[in-house]
């Protein structure tokens, strides 16, 4: 007897761990969500989309809106970053993901360019939901300057989608 309830419990442990295991490999689609930092005027969480493809396996594209606060306490930078198609994301054991980009936003003030570097991680807590952070920083450079940028930063933003 004592030896078919250990064979039930390793049989059973063995189902949960694959349904889990299972559980985080995600569908295929968009997974539609909020960050943890809302828009200061309208008081609306802002946007976060992650577009799932290749069977599950892939992470096709992610944009998110963000605000930072600048260290010349101006005000703020806020801005909506996108990673492209071309950029392929692998979906890792555990259904995590990484992502990192830089780029220069078009729409600033007329004289100012800026560099803006986004790195984040997420997991998938389920087939239909994935959780995850980020960070963003933005270095914004007035009159043609190439040095001695404002910097502003958003510090750790959460945020959490399903499809």
């Amino acid at each position: 007897m004592r030896g078919r309830v250990a064979t039930i419990c390793v049989v059973a442990t063995m189902a949960v761990a694959c349904s889990v295991a299972a559980a985080a490999v995600p569908g295929v689609g968009t997974y539609k969500g909020v960050t943890s930092q809302q828009d200061p005027k309208s008081k609306k969480f802002q946007r976060v989309e992650v577009q799932v493809g290749s069977k599950g396996k892939r992470i096709k594209r992610i944009r998110a809106g963000f605000q930072t606060k600048c260290t010349d306490g101006s005000g703020y930078f806020s801005g909506f970053f996108y990673l492209p198609d071309e950029v392929d994301r692998v979906v890792r054991k555990g259904g995590r993901f990484s992502f990192e980009s830089s780029y220069k936003p078009p729409d600033l003030n007329p004289g100012e360019t800026a560099d803006v570097f986004v790195r984040g991680s997420g997991r998938f807590t389920t087939a239909k939901k994935l959780k995850g952070t980020m960070t963003v920083q933005a270095n914004i450079f007035t009159g043609g300057a190439t040095t001695g940028a404002l910097k502003c930063t958003s510090g750790k933003i959460t945020f959490s989608a399903k499809r």
